[in-house]
């Protein structure tokens, strides 16, 4: 075999192989907006977007307000000294902020900064969409009996307690969008006390908080409780008996079950030994699902179509927390970094692993210049994510790389990216005449 024919066939088979491992999807990097670093427990953040369009986020268990342009702080909100704060939530209205910590649930007025309220005994919590009002899980109390607890958020008072037949605590919680069903896990004794508990999720009208529908038992353990925007699906997180993650996706429509396991979805980006934590509804049809992977220590959220059944997008940002707002999706990771991503266009970072070069366009023409050389893959998107010019397959040289092209670019902002066997590099330009 001469040594053109033996060129030609490593480069196929390479491309080959980068088709393989890569999806045809755009791979997104995102700036830090703020850095905070890791809160004193669990999830650290769980940032969302105040009326004003700024940020309020966890910091060392402090609520801080946060300047969604600058990542500067703008304040805090009254500390609770030597307390764990944890599981951060928002009222629709920006008038509440609520939090876990070891003396019980604390509830903060943003506007004063002040703690207003604390409750004992809540496992977990989820405001009306209108915010008048807070559903608290609880244990079942024999002298006062019923896993839910509801408040009036006006005077901070307790109204109601119920569902209280035969079941243990109620622990995760959501609300509808039109307020008018709670979905809540819960768990409910064994005969035999050295059982596995049995995790049920049950629906409520809150018309008739007497009566309830049971729409799953599990004997695995739940951890997270959503309603899509629209109300059409409820979602879940939990671990089946075989210690397999899942996400679990209801259609309240056609009561269709799906579930997502975290091996299938590593598989869609050659992900290896996964992790795969809560996922988010962005709308009504897709979800973020946030995975990790141990062996090359990377973390993505994928964008996932639920209707499709097809990965969109990938974020090179594992999420704990998500907002929107204004077309705006609000990041937060479990170490206390925030970022913004514009949901209607391609949003990269110029930083690359290992690759340093830079880029000049003029003329119709991209100069690439590497300080490596490899071979890559190369294709142009605009700002919604379209590919504009695919470039294949082709060798990259140190020092300058021109590439031509047969058509002409609108003015507008483009992202370069070049795919290797190892990393894949985001490059902007911009096309300004």
């Amino acid at each position: 075999m001469s040594r053109k024919l033996l060129f030609v066939f490593v480069i196929l088979f390479i491309t080959a192989t980068l088709a393989q491992a890569q999806p045809n999807v755009p791979i997104l990097e995102v700036d830090t907006l703020a850095y905070l670093g890791k809160g004193i427990a669990g999830e650290a953040g769980g940032a969302f977007f105040l009326p004003d369009g700024n940020i309020i986020a966890l910091w060392k268990g402090i609520p801080t307000v946060i300047d969604s342009k600058t990542g500067t702080i703008i304040r805090n909100l009254e500390e609770l000294p030597n307390q764990n704060v944890d599981f951060p939530a928002l009222s629709a209205d920006g008038r509440y902020f609520v939090a876990y910590s070891k003396k019980g649930t604390a509830i903060w007025d943003v506007n004063t900064g002040k703690v207003i309220k604390f409750i004992t005994v809540a496992n977990g919590y989820a405001f009306s969409p209108d915010g008048s009002k807070m559903y608290c899980t609880a244990e079942n109390d024999s002298k006062d009996p019923g896993i839910i607890i509801e408040y009036d958020m006006n005077t901070l008072e307790r109204i109601d307690r119920f569902c209280h037949d035969d079941f243990k605590a109620g622990d995760h919680i959501a609300i509808s969008p039109d307020g008018q069903t709670l979905a809540v896990s819960l768990y409910k004794p064994q005969d035999n006390p050295y059982d596995e508990k049995t995790n049920q999720v049950i629906l409520i009208d809150l018309k008739d908080k007497t009566k309830y529908t049971v729409l799953e038992t599990l004997e695995p353990t739940i951890y997270s409780m959503e309603f899509s925007p629209d109300g059409k699906y409820l979602m879940y997180r939990y671990i089946g008996s075989n210690n397999n993650v899942y996400i679990y996706i209801y259609n309240f429509e056609t009561m269709e079950k799906t579930y997502l396991n975290k091996s299938d979805l590593a598989k869609l980006h050659d992900i290896k030994d996964p992790a795969m934590y809560d996922s988010f509804f962005l709308n009504g049809n897709t979800i973020i699902i946030p995975i990790s992977s141990a062996f090359d220590h990377m973390e993505y959220s994928f964008i996932y179509d639920i209707t499709k059944k097809e990965l969109k997008k990938i974020i090179k940002f594992a999420t704990s927390a998500i907002d929107i707002k204004n077309n705006s999706l609000l990041l937060c990771s479990y170490f206390g970094a925030i970022a913004l991503l514009d949901l209607s266009a391609v949003s990269v970072n110029e930083l690359r692993k290992t690759d340093n070069g830079y880029i000049n366009f003029a003329n119709n023409q991209l100069e690439y210049y590497s300080y490596t050389s490899f071979l890559g893959t190369a294709q142009i998107y605009d700002i919604s994510g379209k590919i504009v010019a695919d470039l294949g397959s082709r060798m990259f040289e140190i020092g300058k790389n021109t590439l031509q092209f047969n058509q002409t670019f609108p003015v507008g902002v483009y992202i370069l990216t070049i795919k290797t066997d190892k990393e894949q590099i985001s490059k902007k330009f911009i096309v300004d005449r």
